[in-house]
């Protein structure tokens, strides 16, 4: 039986427990791999890794392998680097409502039920988009940490997908930027919600290798995905001028901040292994989207004369398309005149600072961004306060609840550049079904060209990273209508790349 959904079933503990750590996907390591390498495979000849596992063999589709063993067994002119491991940081979530809350009746009462809390979509126009094209026909590969495939919200095709780490789904970070994708309207509803979806799973609770990464961007792109999403990435690497085992704190440029130093070596391997694969994908038919990182860090600022400035992978690889976050603040935070699915919102739904304005926590860079979208916003001392809907200016979509060893079907908030890269992913999707003849490229191409300016910072406030100053008047974003003080216009062009993306527009 239908039980209306409560404040305290959609948002319970989604207040105190959320903080600014735990805002999209976040990478806390990145370490060399012990005895675990990528090689290039026209710098070897097979037999000079006989003695060499090999992991991955790409060697055919993008020339490089995957190989374990002691590093003194590869020869001596190969160009290789270790391998790194990723460690991630999924988001804190207690989700909205489960599948076994909401009956058929109730999902079938609106359209879809929790829609007037998608603010993304909204912004985006996606009803009216939907007028002309769902994204039927086209294959989209989710390149993350698994989909919940009996979620009521989404369709995959287990058969094409892979598990490449081997393991369980272990969070719901895949199954919620799947739902941005395609989610098909049962709760809420994806930017292509007649998408096909691939499952690759690189991340399985536990660290993950890089290189796994690029095997699975060569497995979408070998099942004909028209397009990859990539909410994963490294953090900021800054390249140093010495053998790895040599680099020390003091080459660190930020102490204990979110920068990593690798060797400068490493780092040319590693983006060249990379870029390979995403070349790979787009010369082949398939357009990989990535995120640019939740860090707050300026990607293209100068920090070194000779080695410039520090690399998001896969974000800033050749054949990339990369995706800064933005997101509102105070979006129906909750008075006592309305609701949406017996959650307090208020009515009319108004906002303190625009659903286009840059996220707190996105990278950025005029050179590294390509476009921004979407991707949530958050008042972290409203949200630590358990202010009543201050999750509301995060992305809803599809999550699940861990109940005893079941996985239930359910819908929840998150936020971080993770969330804004599907966005984008969708779009993509809604333009390879509405133009088939187009290349990666040509699709590439229209969301940028489509994508708009749009003014940074309003009144004197702003949430975008390294705006001074990026409070409210009175301190915090409590989500009130604070006036006065002088216009702040903030250079667009660093938060967004060619632009915020207009869905409407691109199809059009």
């Amino acid at each position: 039986m239908y039980r209306e959904p409560t404040r305290r079933t959609v948002l319970g503990g989604i207040g105190a427990a959320v903080g600014a750590a735990t805002l999209g996907t976040r990478v806390v390591g990145a370490e060399p791999m012990a005895g675990r390498f990528v090689v290039n495979s026209q710098t070897v000849r097979e037999e000079q890794l006989e003695e060499m596992e090999v992991v991955y063999d790409l060697s055919d589709r993008i020339g490089w392998l995957v190989v374990e063993g002691s590093e003194s067994a590869l020869p001596r002119r190969a160009m290789y680097a270790p391998d790194i491991e990723l460690e991630l940081e999924l988001p804190h979530q207690e989700a909205g409502p489960t599948r076994e809350e909401v009956d058929e009746e109730a999902l079938a009462a609106a359209d879809p039920l929790f829609y007037d809390l998608q603010w993304d979509k909204q912004e985006q126009e996606v009803r009216e988009v939907h007028e002309e094209t769902t994204g039927e026909g086209v294959r989209v590969g989710v390149v993350d940490s698994g989909i919940l495939a009996t979620h009521p919200d989404l369709t995959v095709n287990e058969s094409l997908s892979r598990n490449l780490s081997g393991g369980p789904i272990v969070g719901d970070h895949g199954t919620h930027v799947a739902g941005i994708i395609g989610a098909a309207g049962n709760g809420v509803i994806g930017h292509a919600p007649d998408a096909e979806l691939v499952d690759i799973q690189v991340f399985s609770g536990g660290p993950a290798p890089f290189s796994r990464i690029n095997a699975a961007v060569v497995h979408g792109t070998d099942v004909g995905c028209d397009v990859l999403n990539l909410s994963l990435g490294s953090p900021p690497l800054y390249p140093v001028q010495k053998p790895a085992d040599e680099i020390t704190d003091e080459d660190d440029p930020d102490g204990d901040g979110p920068i990593v130093p690798i060797s400068t070596g490493d780092l040319g391997v590693l983006s060249i292994f990379t870029a390979s694969a995403g070349s790979y994908a787009v010369n082949n038919g398939t357009l990989p989207v990535a995120s640019a990182g939740n860090s707050s860090v300026q990607m293209d600022e100068i920090r070194d004369p000779v080695y410039n400035d520090v690399v998001v992978l896969p974000a800033e690889a050749k054949g990339y398309m990369t995706v800064s976050a933005t997101g509102p603040i105070g979006y129906g935070w909750p008075g006592t005149s309305g609701s949406v699915a017996g959650l307090p919102v208020e009515d009319p739904i108004d906002t303190q600072l625009p659903t286009h304005e840059p996220a707190f926590y996105t990278n950025y860079g005029p050179d590294a961004v390509d476009v921004s979208a979407p991707g949530g916003n958050a008042d972290i001392d409203a949200l630590d306060a358990g202010v009543s809907g201050a999750a509301y200016d995060l992305v809803l979509s599809a999550t699940f609840q861990q109940v005893g060893g079941s996985l239930i079907p359910s819908w929840g908030w998150k936020a971080g550049t993770s969330m804004a890269a599907p966005q984008v992913t969708g779009l993509a999707a809604l333009l390879a079904a509405e133009t088939p003849d187009y290349s990666p490229e040509e699709i590439r191409e229209r969301i940028e060209r489509t994508a708009e300016q749009l003014p940074v910072g309003t009144g004197s406030e702003s949430t975008a990273p390294g705006a001074d100053p990026n409070e409210a008047e009175d301190g915090n974003y409590d989500g009130d209508d604070n006036e006065g003080g002088d216009h702040q216009r903030l250079d667009s062009e660093p938060y967004r790349g060619e632009g915020h993306i207009d869905t409407l527009a691109a199809l059009r």
